[in-house]
């Protein structure tokens, strides 16, 4: 609430505020535990907890958000700006397995490509807002 106070302060939009400091705020801890784990040499644990964190997101807590109160789309799914957002979400969720295909490593380089998406993307929706 906090964070939607301050922002619309600013007039920043709530899907900005949702898909950048929401969403980072509620990733912190896999990103720790991903971290942690990556140190520690247990990949399997790193993976799992990114992987597993995505699909109950998107799964578990859109469905029953959806349960208590139908999520309308104002506009529609295209014109809402929403398939943009799904199709950067599909390709970046679809590149990690490009970058393993051959090797099955994620190098540093491939980390920073992640990265590099992720700030053009938040640089997407500042331009767009």
């Amino acid at each position: 609430d906090a964070a939607v106070g301050i922002m619309k302060v600013f007039g920043v939009s709530e899907k900005f505020i949702g898909l950048t400091i929401v969403a980072l705020g509620t990733s912190l801890p896999e990103l720790a535990t991903s971290v942690v784990a990556a140190f520690r040499k247990e990949m399997d644990i790193s993976i799992g907890n990114l992987v597993g964190s995505n699909v109950f997101n998107i799964l578990c807590v859109l469905g029953a958000a959806s349960l208590v109160k139908p999520i309308p789309l104002p506009g529609g799914f295209v014109e809402s700006g929403l398939l943009i957002d799904y199709l950067f979400m599909m390709f970046v969720s679809f590149l990690p397995w490009l970058m393993m295909r051959k090797t099955r490593d994620v190098t540093r380089k491939d980390g920073m490509i992640l990265l590099t998406c992720y700030v053009g993307y938040v640089l997407y929706l500042i331009v767009k807002t």
